[in-house]
């Protein structure tokens, strides 16, 4: 792909259809939450842990993908749930997304602590 080409489609609007706010853990934030919920992460540094986001299968994903549930106890709490809202729709947005659909387990709680969090 050339340069132009990549450049053309980074710039396109994009829509997330499905995502799971648990699975988009960026290393940095992995290793906060770990530390703040007193939970070891078997990696030395957050470029160790992004190193292992090579997945090789689906079965490579799940183990990072229930990690990072690992490391988010109780998500439903506004100091958890909105830094992890606030890095993804950052992300996102950096991508030219328009449109997302974020999924978190449980909802209700959810909301209500990312509003508390961005007032």
């Amino acid at each position: 792909m050339t340069d132009q080409i990549a450049a053309f489609i980074d710039g396109l609007p994009k829509a997330e259809l499905h995502l799971h706010l648990e699975g988009t853990l960026e290393p940095e934030l992995k290793f906060e939450l770990a530390a703040r919920n007193g939970i070891a992460l078997p990696y030395a540094s957050a470029a160790q842990l992004r190193a292992g986001y090579a997945f090789r299968d689906l079965t490579s994903f799940l183990a990072a993908y229930y990690e990072g549930m690992s490391v988010n106890q109780n998500l439903a709490a506004a100091q958890q749930a909105a830094p992890l809202t606030v890095a993804e729709l950052a992300q996102l947005a950096r991508n030219s997304f328009q449109i997302a659909w974020l999924t978190p387990a449980d909802r209700a709680p959810y909301l209500a602590a990312l509003d508390t969090y961005l007032r």
